[in-house]
C-alpha cells in the first residue's frame, strides 16, 4: 500500500509537469520590448554567499533597460559598503539601501521586500532572487506577458551547466515542486503550495495594477514572494514562464560549498514558522529517492518507481533543458541532500 501511494505521487508529479509545461509559456528573443518604468527589487542576506561583483552580470543587463530602476537592499554587512558605493558610480541603474538593524519580525526577508516595494516607483515590479542570472530576452518576455495578457509572470530558472554535480543536486528544488504539483483550486487554500516559494529562486513580474488591487499584504508573517503568490494564483492571474538559457541559477564549484547551501537551506525550513515548505519538500525529496531507498527490501515496488521515476527525470530534462549527465546523477543529488538534513539535525541535538 505505501509503495502503490508513493508510485501513485509519481504518476502524479508527472502529469503535473507536462500539464503545467503545455499551459506555460517559454521565454523567447523575439518579444518586444514594452512601454513602462521597470522596478528590480533584490534583498541580499549573508545567506545568500554573494560579493557585490557576482551582481554585475545583471547590472549589466538591467544598465540596457530603457527605463528600469535596480533597488537592492542589503543586510548590513559594513565593509561591503565601499563595493557598493563603487558599482553605484558604474552604473546609475542601481540603488543601495544597506540595512544594519531590523525590527523583530517572523520574517525578515518580507521585511525587507516589503520595504523595497514601498520604494519602488515603476509600472512594473520584478522579484528578482540573487542567485539568478537574467538577460533581456526574459525580461522583455514577461513584461510583454504581464502587459499583453494581463497575467502576472512566475519565471522557472534553469540550473547552470557549469558542475555536473551541482547542477544535479540544485536541479532538485522547490522549483521543480511547484511545476510538478497541478493542484485543484479548492486545494490550494489547505496545500499551501506558493510557500515554497520563498525557499527557491524565484522571479516574479507583476504591474502596479495587480499590486495595487491585492490590497495590504504582511510579508513580513511570510516571505518575500510566498503571499504574492498564493494570491495571485488565487485569483487565476498567475501564468509560469520556463526561462531556459534565459533565466539560470548560478551553483557552487565546489563540494564543500555545495553541502554548505544544502545545510543553509534545511536549516531555513527547520526554522521557518510555516512548516508545510518543510513536509513538502521532505514528501518530495523521499518520492524522488523512493526506487533506491527500497531496492533491498521491495525490489518489484523498487524497479517501477525506477522506471516511473525515469519518465519523470526524462521530462524534467526536456522543461529545464537539463544535461544528461544530470539525470544520471539523479541518486547521487538525493544523497547529499537527505546528507545535508543529516548534518543539520545532528548540530541541532549537539547545540
Amino acid at each position: 500500500m505505501f509503495g502503490l501511494i508513493t508510485l501513485g505521487l509519481i504518476l502524479v508529479m508527472i502529469y503535473g509537469l507536462v500539464s503545467q509545461a503545455v499551459k506555460g509559456k517559454v521565454a523567447n528573443s523575439s518579444a518586444g520590448k514594452v512601454p513602462g518604468k521597470l522596478s528590480i527589487c533584490m534583498i541580499l542576506k549573508d545567506q545568500h554567499n554573494l560579493t557585490p561583483l557576482q551582481l554585475e552580470n545583471n547590472l549589466k543587463v538591467f544598465s540596457q533597460l530603457p527605463d528600469a530602476e535596480f533597488l537592492l537592499m542589503v543586510q548590513g554587512i559594513e565593509a561591503e559598503v565601499y563595493a557598493y558605493e563603487e558599482l553605484q558610480k558604474r552604473y546609475p541603474v542601481l540603488k543601495v539601501f544597506m540595512v544594519p538593524n531590523h525590527p523583530q519580525v517572523s520574517s525578515v526577508s518580507g521585511w525587507m521586500m516589503q520595504e523595497l516595494l514601498k520604494l519602488a516607483k515603476g509600472d512594473y515590479l520584478l522579484l528578482l532572487q540573487p542567485q539568478l542570472d537574467v538577460n533581456l530576452e526574459m525580461i522583455n518576455s514577461a513584461m510583454s506577458e504581464c502587459a499583453h495578457e494581463e497575467m502576472a509572470v512566475y519565471g522557472l530558472a534553469q540550473v547552470k551547466r557549469e558542475f555536473f554535480l551541482a547542477e544535479s543536486v540544485f536541479a532538485l528544488n522547490p522549483q521543480l515542486i511547484i511545476s510538478s504539483l497541478k493542484l485543484p483550486l479548492k486545494w490550494k487554500k489547505n496545500i499551501k503550495l506558493s510557500s515554497l516559494s520563498d525557499f527557491t529562486n524565484y522571479f516574479l513580474l507583476l504591474n502596479r495594477k495587480q499590486l495595487t488591487e491585492l490590497g495590504p499584504l504582511d510579508l513580513t508573517q511570510t516571505g518575500p514572494v510566498s503571499s504574492l503568490v498564493d494570491s495571485l494564483m488565487n485569483l487565476q492571474q498567475l501564468k509560469l514562464m520556463y526561462g531556459e538559457r534565459h533565466l539560470s541559477r548560478r551553483v557552487p564549484q565546489h563540494r564543500s560549498l555545495i553541502l554548505f547551501e544544502i545545510r543553509q537551506f534545511w536549516s531555513r525550513l527547520l526554522n521557518s514558522r510555516e512548516k508545510t515548505p518543510l513536509i513538502l519538500f521532505s514528501i518530495a525529496l523521499f518520492v524522488w529517492s523512493f526506487p533506491w531507498l527500497f531496492a533491498a527490501t521491495h525490489l518489484y515496488w523498487a524497479l517501477v518507481g525506477f522506471a516511473l521515476m525515469g519518465i519523470y527525470r526524462f521530462f524534467t530534462k526536456i522543461v529545464f533543458q537539463e544535461s544528461w549527465p544530470n539525470l544520471v546523477l539523479h541518486p547521487l543529488a538525493c544523497i547529499f541532500w537527505w546528507y545535508g538534513l543529516a548534518q543539520v539535525i545532528w548540530a541541532k541535538r549537539k547545540s
